[in-house]
């Protein structure tokens, strides 16, 4: 079957898009259309030719898109009448959708030729309350509730959020974690004389990365914080450098999806704190956990929901009472230097269990189920 995948992102960086691939590239031809290009061997070809809306693009689109959004047609944000030709070149039997702004771009190539196409919606937020900004709300929310039911099967990351899917639309997503490869490492003892703590991820000051900064200042000299960010919010970069501790937290140019997991292994505890304002936020169970877990790291993280339930099922680490530095300190300051060798003990077992194996299967019978 031909299979085209869909997202308006950097496809190289993107675990979920890297995961189908590596599910579908063996048994069938599979294109990609994105920000970027995944950079794999043996596809049949990938289209570099989305956008997303930003402060960075040519004043005329940005007048456009401002405009777009204004009168609440979002139809078009990432896509044109361009991208739409090079697309319907090719007869699809199955269009996966990586993000809501997509739908409307797969239900125009079923009007082409690919009119007999199914389309596969993978759903890895809960795109109803993404954000603090309700006006990216309001986009995402418009483009799901228009398109769900226009998809003929659906995923989404975890339990929780299929049960909110289901309850909204009445039609449940099949689950996929966002677990990525397993890697073959070992967890290393830790230093007495100083635990290190990592976190990676997005300079988006709704993640509120400042209390993990604050962290720092209630922990005993025994911790030290890494912190690999990516993004281009340099003056929220130079509050966050402002606040810290330089004698305990340093902040490291970002690595390489590659080599993300090998540079966590280095370290002793993972750390997240991530505050739950937005739904989203509330039942999050991010990349980065699976990535410290194939790390054998320890974890140390706040108590979303989601998150927690994986931390204590594995009991790979700690989880915080509330969502404050100090609760996530209390813990933190009781560690024993064996209390951290036995987490990433467990983590080293649970890195056989939380891998792409199930993930992978499930995209494949996602995709048989469509025959």
């Amino acid at each position: 079957m031909k299979i085209l995948i869909l997202s308006s992102s950097y496809l190289e960086k993107d675990p979920r898009i890297l995961r189908q691939i590596k599910a579908l590239i063996d048994d069938h031809d599979v294109y990609t259309c994105g920000l970027s290009k995944s950079g794999i061997d043996g596809l049949c070809e990938e289209y570099a030719i989305l956008y997303r809306p930003s402060k960075d693009q040519p004043f005329f689109k940005r007048i456009r898109n401002f405009l777009k959004m204004k009168l609440g047609k979002y139809d078009k944000l990432t896509w044109n009448v361009n991208v739409f030709n090079t697309l319907n070149c090719q007869a699809y039997d199955i269009i996966i959708v990586n993000d809501p702004r997509e739908m409307p771009l797969a239900i125009e190539l079923q009007k082409g030729l690919s009119h007999t196409a199914k389309i596969y919606f993978d759903l890895h937020e809960w795109f109803i309350e993404l954000d603090d900004n309700e006006n990216i709300n309001k986009i995402f929310r418009t483009l799901v509730d228009k398109y769900y039911h226009k998809a003929d099967i659906w995923s989404t990351v975890n339990t929780e959020l299929a049960d909110l899917y289901d309850k909204r639309f009445n039609g449940r997503p099949k689950v996929v974690t966002n677990a990525g490869k397993f890697w073959d490492l070992e967890p290393h003892t830790v230093l007495s004389e100083n635990i290190k703590l990592v976190h990676h991820g997005v300079l988006n000051p709704t993640r509120k990365l400042e209390e993990m900064i604050r962290l720092m200042d209630l922990l005993d000299n025994r911790f030290t914080l890494d912190l690999y960010l990516i993004g281009s919010d340099q003056e929220y970069l130079k509050k966050l450098i402002s606040k810290s501790n330089k004698s305990k937290v340093r902040f490291l140019p970002p690595v390489k999806y590659d080599e993300i997991v090998p540079t966590l292994n280095k370290y002793d505890i993972g750390l997240f704190i991530l505050q739950e304002d937005v739904t989203s936020y509330k039942y999050a169970l991010p990349n980065k956990l699976f990535e410290f877990i194939q790390g054998r790291l320890a974890v140390a993280i706040s108590p979303n929901i989601s998150m927690k339930r994986l931390v204590e099922k594995f009991g790979v680490g700690i989880v915080g009472d509330d969502f404050t530095a100090e609760s996530l300190a209390v813990k933190l300051n009781k560690l024993t230097i064996s209390d951290i060798d036995e987490m990433k003990t467990k983590s080293n077992f649970a890195a056989t269990k939380l891998n792409d194996t199930d993930g992978v299967r499930v995209i494949k019978q996602l995709i048989s189920s469509l025959n």
